[in-house]
């Protein structure tokens, strides 16, 4: 392994960290739809939005 390259566990720590703030991110825009009187936005699946 290079010595730039992140050990495996901290790597999956990151992504462990990248996917919570993407779930924070979309909470925080459901919430403030739903604050605002708007609509209930549904998650979309990856296979709806290629």
């Amino acid at each position: 392994m290079a010595d730039d390259q992140p050990a495996p566990i901290e790597q999956a720590r990151l992504e462990r960290r990248r996917q919570a703030a993407v779930s924070h991110a979309a909470a925080l825009r459901r919430a403030r739809v739903e604050k605002a009187g708007g609509q209930r936005i549904e998650p979309h699946r990856l296979e709806q939005t290629a």
